[in-house]
């Protein structure tokens, strides 16, 4: 597009009389970025060696990945061995795994230089061994940013392999368990790698569990999918767990406990018939434990409720059945909002999410919250003013039972990955509830949170950094919001400072505009069951004045009002934004090579939210000045859609560097969940840009807004 090749093109005139030349000639200007060469360590040691004493077991997979990743730092495949005793050779770098039950973190490790040559890793198990020795080589330069792309950050040939002058370092964690959740509801890249069996999938799956062990990260659990079929997905589903296991990686499964048929998605359920709901639940216990699942957890689900004594007895049950087995049992307490959700138990009113909190004293409280909504802001989904009502409960039962904080890294739905927009927020929201829940515990003199479990929804569009970031937190509950951009900026060498700029006031701005001045609803989608949900009263994220609404229930000075915090707030945010893209289109031509993977997918984040926030400017102004008789509303929506052209290409460059098959992620296809397409359907053919432009051409055409079954785009085919 020509906008995009004038951004850094520079005019070649002809000088005429008069033209400035020589000395009379102005500077030139600036660059928008300039990067210091970046500095490369020396290489002080030709091979590294990992000891590993007599009486230690480590997986097979575990060292091949090592063995793989000091070859990336060395560039040679022979650098490195395991040996049972630090040997003499002064040209070896020597990593000692040091088992130890005393004198080091619970949760956590020790880096120690012990001599000139030697790093000894102190941890209480192998996984925190495991995860020590990923966490030297990350000094080193790797960095562990996606399950399937570990990069090198240093823009050279040669080896690294030295013992940097920060090695000696403690690092714990306040939280025993630190989970990752992947939402098999939603067809996400890692869906095939869980339900179709096969050796391909299955490494994909050994990668994610790898990867959890690189970040810290020791449970992953998945939302199950009720079409599944055991016979064949068990033993595929077995050798994950085996993987896992073996890597000190705990596994959970999810499913709701009881649906009626009225459950939105193709969840796996417990229950379905309320009144045999014994034998169904001792069944599915049983099916579901025939695997070596360590966590199972019950989901209620976010807009239906049953018997709330019914329910306490089946939970009660299930830890009666499970928990002599070592089987964790928990239930997740969900946040919804409407009017059966506020209810009594035992004479005592109480929100229905929070009915386990009257069960067994044994049952895990996994306390939920969605989307980029905290604990501690005003703001919330569902019509919620804010999510304080489960900070709250969280703090209540801490001392009674084991709690977990299970909040989102992606919503999906129409809302954030599928648009595409990457909003980060999501990292503010985090690391605001780590921190915060961090320091009023500890104030309170409360026990420890039992655990936090990430909800994920998708890796593309940079939701990596919020799950990688996000596991780092864990260990940094009382570092700033600042020291985890500054970890980030380190894979731009030479370029950290300018990046970390530029990454935090892309942060600024979006906290700014879609947060504080609650723009978001402008800018994320609606798909047709939001639609419905909203007609029906299910407010299912932040909804937009509806255009009937500004034309015949607002006064003018409503109208004007609206102008100015809506439309002419959506036009500041696109002149803040457009410098900031000039900038980070600039960082990427400056920035090394092994910058360029992650500076690219950041540079077309800042894109597509620019090219959003101005397309929607363009159409709730143009349609604001139709209703008003103004001649300009026509061309704006006209100039809205013709920006789809320039979003179009952001979104097929982007394509091209997706870490899993294109036809996997946005093409059609028949799978287990009740979406027959994949992740990144919407965002690859942009419907939930065209959606919103056909609502608004049927609204002009006959002067209210249109039902949801009137807009022919539904964005779920």
């Amino acid at each position: 597009m020509i906008g995009r090749v004038l951004m850094f093109c520079v005019p070649v005139v002809a000088c005429v009389p008069g033209c400035p030349t020589g000395a009379d000639a102005p500077e030139p200007d600036p660059p928008l970025v300039s990067c210091a060469d970046p500095v490369v360590p020396a290489a002080t040691f030709s091979s590294l060696a990992l000891v590993v004493p007599a009486a230690l077991s480590l997986p097979p997979g575990f060292l091949d990945r090592l063995r793989g990743l000091v070859a990336t730092v060395t560039a040679d495949d022979a650098a490195f061995a395991t040996v049972s005793a630090v040997g003499d050779d002064p040209d070896t770098l020597y990593l000692v795994l040091s088992e130890q039950a005393d004198a080091v973190p619970a949760h956590g490790f020790v880096h120690a230089q012990t001599a000139d040559n030697v790093v000894e890793i102190r941890a209480v198990r192998p996984f925190d061994l495991m995860y020590g020795a990923y966490a030297f080589l990350e000094k080193l330069g790797l960095r562990y940013f996606h399950p399937l792309e570990v990069q090198f950050v240093h823009a050279t040939d040669r080896s690294v392999l030295h013992i940097p002058d920060d090695v000696d370092e403690t690092r714990e964690s306040p939280f025993a368990e630190r989970g990752l959740h992947l939402h098999l509801l939603h067809p996400t890249e890692y869906y095939t790698a869980w339900f179709e069996p096969s050796p391909q999938n299955l490494e994909v799956a050994h990668r994610v569990i790898d990867w959890a062990v690189m970040t810290g990260t020791n449970l992953i659990q998945h939302y199950h999918l009720a079409l599944a079929d055991w016979s064949t997905l068990r033993p595929h589903l077995d050798a994950i767990i085996d993987y896992a296991h073996a890597h000190g990686v705990r596994m959970g499964f999810v499913g709701q406990l009881y649906d009626d048929g009225q459950g939105l998605q193709q969840q796996y359920a417990f229950v379905r018939d309320a009144d045999e709901w014994e034998a169904e639940l001792t069944a599915s216990l049983d099916e579901v434990t025939a695997s070596d699942f360590d966590v199972v957890e019950f989901a209620f689900g976010e807009f239906f409720a049953v018997d709330v004594y019914r329910l306490r007895e089946m939970l009660n049950f299930a830890v009666d059945r499970l928990d002599p087995l070592g089987v964790q049992v928990g239930a997740q307490n969900h946040i919804g909002n409407y009017e059966d959700l506020y209810t009594e138990i035992d004479g005592e009113p109480i929100y229905f999410y929070h009915v386990p909190g009257t069960a067994d004293e044994r049952l895990v409280q996994t306390v939920h919250t969605v989307y980029f909504y905290d604990l501690y802001r005003d703001w919330a989904m569902y019509e919620h003013e804010s999510f304080a009502m489960q900070r709250d409960y969280i703090l209540q039962e801490l001392p009674e039972r084991p709690v977990k904080y299970f909040p989102e890294s992606a919503y999906w739905v129409s809302a954030d990955i599928d648009v595409p927009i990457f909003f980060s927020e999501f990292i503010r929201s985090r690391h605001n509830d780590i921190s915060g829940l961090y320091r009023d515990i500890t104030a309170a003199g409360l026990p420890v949170l039992d655990g936090h479990v990430l909800y994920s929804s998708g890796h593309e569009w940079n939701y990596w950094m919020i799950d990688y970031l996000t596991a780092r937190m864990l260990f940094f509950p009382e570092a700033q919001l600042s020291t985890f951009v500054d970890h980030i900026a380190t894979s731009y060498p030479g370029c950290e400072d300018e990046y970390a700029e530029l990454f935090t006031e892309y942060m600024d701005l979006s906290t700014d505009y879609l947060f504080d001045q609650r723009l978001t609803g402008y800018v994320l989608g609606e798909d047709a069951h939001d639609d419905i949900g909203y007609v029906a009263g299910y407010e299912t994220h932040p909804h937009p004045v509806p255009f009937g609404v500004l034309r015949n229930d607002y006064d003018q000075a409503a109208r004007d009002a609206y102008r100015t915090d809506v439309v002419d707030a959506l036009a500041h945010a696109v002149d803040d934004f457009t410098p900031l893209r000039q900038r980070v289109r600039a960082l990427c031509e400056a920035a090394p090579p092994s910058s360029q993977t992650a500076c690219l997918e950041f540079r077309d984040a800042v894109d597509v939210l620019t090219l959003r926030l101005r397309f929607a400017a363009l159409l709730y102004g143009g349609v604001l000045d139709v209703i008003e008789g103004q001649d300009s509303g026509d061309a704006k929506i006209l100039e809205a859609e013709a920006l789809l052209d320039e979003v179009q290409d952001v979104v097929l460059a982007r394509s091209e560097h997706y870490r899993f098959p294109l036809d996997e992620l946005v093409e059609p296809r028949a799978n287990l969940t009740r979406y027959p397409f994949g992740l990144l359907r919407q965002a690859h053919n942009l419907c939930l840009w065209w959606r919103p432009l056909e609502k608004a051409r049927i609204f002009l055409d006959k002067g209210d807004d249109p039902s949801p079954f009137e807009v022919t785009l539904t964005c779920q085919d």
